[in-house]
């Protein structure tokens, strides 16, 4: 109730105030601030005009002209070499050699995470966004072969090894002759069995003239599925009389 009054009277107060201030003397403790606007600068004028001229005859002495031209050079210099080696380092599995992305990663690093677990299925932009198998978005690497001969033994990989492995026929590019000489010497089956097949993927006639024996071998021995591929392959790889 007498905050209720005291609001009041300070309003009527200020109303009154309001309406009768011509007829008031009423009195301000704020200063008149009288606003004076300074003289507009000429750019001609003779101090600007030495200004300028000091400024620009810094600028063209050769010293400074000189440090200007290498301070650009090593800029560009740097921006040229950061564009060349830009991106994360590519990772080279266990040949070494440069492999191909899929969906922003090489072969190698598929095989990583498929090993933790991490890489059951990829996403693909595809109609509404689907959700599809790795063995599906991934292509066959010939120069990751080795990457998929090794991890063909491993539980949680031999699936998605079997799957790329069998789309060496539909595959870019041709396959490296120690990678299969290597795979024809490995103690695991299912290594020798895609080395066998993968010879036809060869790039020289030489090459696979080399390995011949090795077929004939693997033909005439006791494992059928072994014998049929190699039979397969012989078929593939010699020359049409």
């Amino acid at each position: 109730l007498f905050g209720f009054s005291a609001v009041f009277a300070m309003r009527a107060n200020g109303l009154f105030g309001r309406y009768f201030k011509k007829h008031l003397k009423l009195e301000t403790m704020v200063k008149d601030i009288k606003w004076v606007a300074k003289g507009v600068k000429d750019d001609d004028a003779p101090a600007v005009f030495n200004a300028k001229k000091k400024l620009l005859d810094f600028f063209k002495s050769p010293l400074v002209a000189s440090a200007i031209t290498l301070t650009m050079v090593i800029v560009c210099v740097g921006a040229l070499v950061k564009f060349i080696n830009y991106g994360e380092k590519v990772e080279t599995g266990i040949s070494g050699r440069e492999q191909k992305e899929f969906m922003g990663k090489t072969t190698f690093k598929w095989i990583e995470l498929a090993k933790e677990g991490k890489a059951l299925r990829a996403e693909v932009l595809w109609r509404d966004n689907r959700w599809i198998p790795l063995g599906a978005a991934l292509g066959l690497d010939f120069a990751a072969l080795p990457d998929w001969f090794e991890a063909l033994p491993h539980p949680d990989v031999k699936i998605l090894a079997e799957q790329i492995l069998g789309k060496w026929d539909s595959a870019e590019g041709y396959a490296y002759p120690e990678d299969l000489v290597a795979g024809l010497k490995s103690p695991n089956l299912r290594v020798q069995y895609w080395s066998i097949l993968i010879i036809r993927k060869l790039e020289h006639q030489k090459d696979k003239d080399a390995l011949i024996s090795e077929l004939e071998r693997f033909r005439d021995g006791g494992n059928k599925e072994h014998s049929d591929a190699a039979a397969q392959t012989l078929l593939g790889i010699r020359p049409k009389l």
